[in-house]
């Protein structure tokens, strides 16, 4: 089901479909997706992709996606400085590994995430996943390295080295959109259409929710046929008023 919160000059929308190749083995949808709004000058969205091979990765991926709405109302209250990266990213590890007794890499599961707070943009990623951001006509892309081959995935675990966890804070003044894909859908989008598809998001986003729902509906059930992944994909749109 598609989600969809509107509030003056915050849109977010979320979509998340079980694959196909899940279904057959009798398993649940191992992404999850969360956001929320804190205060007038605060939001969070968030992606997790529990790892296929972790017992408990559907456990593992609630849990990150909880870690990231922790971490924002830290922020939010002050609590928290979004601009110190080395001890938020000790943060967001411990928070999730104390949500676990132990075990830590039966629950593995890759993050992705944007926090915004006072005109300054957080994001983050941990492993496998796409996140494209525009700020004020800039673009960014938050990428997995795709020059070399690992049959290892990085991702929240027992260890998690800081290389392993991409994080950058920037400003923004004016406008702000972003989208984020967990590796179902981001395996499929080519480097050339990253910021095409961006781009089509943001006008979308000012279309009605009937059609939202349609279009991104349509364009990931589709996705399906190529791989049998769990497909998650989170938008969000800010404007200044």
């Amino acid at each position: 089901m598609m989600q969809i919160f509107h509030d003056g000059s915050l849109f977010i929308a979320a979509y998340s479909k079980t694959g196909s190749g899940h279904l057959s083995r009798r398993q649940g949808n191992q992404d999850r997706c969360l956001y929320g709004r804190i205060g007038r000058n605060t939001f969070y969205l968030a992606l997790a992709d529990g790892v296929s091979s972790a017992p408990y990765a559907e456990e593992g991926a609630v849990a990150a996606v909880q870690t990231i709405k922790i971490v924002s109302e830290d922020i939010a209250v002050g609590k928290t400085a979004i601009d110190d990266l080395k001890d938020l990213q000790t943060m967001v590890v411990r928070i999730w590994k104390n949500q676990f007794p132990a075990g830590w890499n039966d629950y593995a599961a890759t993050l992705n995430f944007i926090i915004f707070h006072n005109n300054r943009v957080l994001v983050g990623r941990i492993g496998d996943g796409l996140i494209v951001s525009e700020a004020d006509r800039v673009c960014r892309v938050s990428a997995t390295n795709e020059e070399f081959y690992s049959t290892e995935t990085a991702a929240l675990g027992e260890a998690v080295s800081r290389k392993d966890f991409e994080i950058c804070l920037y400003s923004v003044e004016q406008s702000f959109c972003a989208y984020m894909v967990s590796d179902g859908i981001g395996k499929e989008i080519s480097e050339s259409s990253r910021e095409d598809l961006n781009r089509y998001l943001l006008q979308l986003s000012q279309t009605s929710e009937k059609q939202i729902e349609q279009e991104v509906v349509s364009w990931v059930n589709g996705l399906d046929r190529k791989n049998s992944d769990d497909k998650t994909i989170g938008f969000v749109r800010w404007e200044e008023l």
